[in-house]
């Protein structure tokens, strides 16, 4: 059976559904995280019949005409029966599903392009299932990656809501999960590896990890014939989004730091509307992440965005600007002139984001109540992290170093910034690092001066 790397619970959810007498499922997720993937191997191994039907842009003639030949193909349908349209379809599934006595699993892929080819399928699936799966041990699974779409399949107005048995979103990996992808590799490499790559399992599944970093960079990113050389564009092409080229000038000019409305707009020269429904909709398809400051309430306007990916930043922020070198004197100058002398710069931002992942997830020893970072309008203060556990806040400072231990001079520049954090006294201190720290940080550290979060807390058990 294909291994799914850190999808264990997710794997167990599903065939625990599948072996129920019938059931409906729901699964959505960002593109390219491994929703398909997922199921298709859920589906090995087990009795029955079973069809993965992947849903296009196409008209809804031949979405049905495809569907019905494939159903066919796979012993869903009798032969040489044309249902008119997708109610008889579905029904005929369900009905020889009766008739075969063994289970019948059908995964309906991109069901979004589905109801937009025909909005009533909803209703259709909601009737099959109320009326006959649960005679036919049909097991039918709706998939997509129209978040908003596949969403609000369950809400409460609409035809699905209160059917499925499951319903699963799936998220991109995090920086400890990636370490399965690459487990002969240092630590750094690994947390480089996500810093790269991110958390995509379709592009983590590039990575050949028995060859350096540095070679998969060039092999796999660089290359101008590379499987990712033009994957955020040919992402954004794939989406549906208004305009793809406001969109690709927005994601551009969020990597290379502009992350505020303001600047986000000088750079693009897109007008405030035209940005405002780029910003929305890049957010919606969970592209871009919008950050509220600590203490600003829901409704703030003084927010930043970053990419929602670290493969996204990177590939905007050092590939697309690589690509000319890389055509005219090959990928492997490209990465040594380009892309290895700012790699340490970029890993600086993707640091940040795996000790919010840390943090997040209680390996700190606390669970956040609300996590954010901090910045001051006049660009004075910035904190990367403030955590509030109960009464308890933390002001984390998160410090990459491509070697090396993180020494006094950032315990130096956090207090000198957490004396000028407005939201409450008594806050403690908190100091991150991937490399460990020196001898002088740990005594203080041991004084109760600061707490550190280092690498037996980001990679212990």
């Amino acid at each position: 059976m294909t291994t799914c790397i850190d999808r264990r619970r997710e794997f167990a959810a599903i065939r625990d559904r599948l072996k129920q007498p019938s059931s409906l499922s729901l699964i959505y997720g960002q593109r390219r995280v491994g929703k398909s993937f997922l199921v298709r191997t859920a589906f090995e191994g087990g009795a029955g019949k079973r069809l993965c039907f992947q849903a296009d842009e196409s008209a809804t003639g031949a979405l049905l005409s495809r569907f019905v030949w494939e159903a066919e193909a796979a012993g869903l349908l009798p032969p040489g029966v044309r249902p008119p349209d997708w109610s008889t379809a579905l029904t005929l599934v369900s009905q020889q599903a009766a008739l075969n006595g063994e289970p019948t699993w059908l995964l309906l892929d991109e069901f979004q392009y589905l109801v937009d080819a025909d909005p009533s399928l909803p209703s259709v699936v909601q009737r099959v299932v109320d009326q006959l799966a649960q005679r036919s041990r049909l097991h039918l699974i709706l998939c997509g990656s129209a978040l908003g779409t596949m969403r609000a399949l369950g809400d409460s107005s609409q035809p699905l809501h209160g059917r499925f048995d499951l319903q699963l979103k799936l998220l991109p990996f995090t920086y400890r999960e990636v370490q399965e992808f690459v487990p002969t590799w240092s630590k750094p490499d690994a947390l480089r590896a996500f810093g790269i790559f991110g958390g995509l399992a379709r592009h983590l599944a590039m990575i050949d990890p028995s060859t350096s970093l540095e070679r998969n960079i060039v092999t796999r990113l660089l290359d101008p014939l590379a499987a990712l050389a033009e994957a955020p564009v040919d992402q954004l092409r794939a989406e549906r989004i208004g305009s793809r080229r406001d969109a690709d000038a927005v994601l551009e000019a969020i990597a290379l730091g502009e992350n505020q409305f303001g600047l986000i707009a000088a750079r693009t020269g897109l007008t405030e509307q035209q940005l405002d429904v780029t910003l929305r909709e890049l957010v919606e398809l969970e592209m871009v992440r919008k950050e509220r400051r600590y203490g600003d309430g829901p409704g703030a306007r003084f927010v930043r965005y970053r990419p929602s990916d670290p493969f996204t930043g990177f590939w905007f922020r050092l590939v697309r600007s690589s690509r000319a070198l890389s055509f005219a004197s090959g990928p492997e100058l490209a990465y040594a002139e380009r892309v290895g002398p700012r790699l340490p710069d970029h890993m600086g931002h993707v640091f940040e984001v795996v000790v919010r992942d840390a943090l997040l997830a209680g390996r700190a020893g606390f669970v956040p109540d609300e996590l954010a970072a901090y910045w001051s309008r006049d660009g004075r203060t910035e904190i990367d992290w403030v955590v509030r556990s109960g009464s308890r806040v933390l002001l984390v400072e998160c410090k990459w170093r491509e070697q090396g231990p993180v020494g006094l001079d950032a315990l130096r520049q956090l207090r000198d910034h957490a004396s000028r954090f407005p939201h409450g006294s008594g806050a403690e201190l908190c100091l991150a690092s991937a490399t460990g720290f020196t001898p002088e940080v740990e005594t203080m550290a041991s004084l109760g001066e600061v707490l550190l979060i280092g690498p037996d807390v980001l990679f212990g058990g």
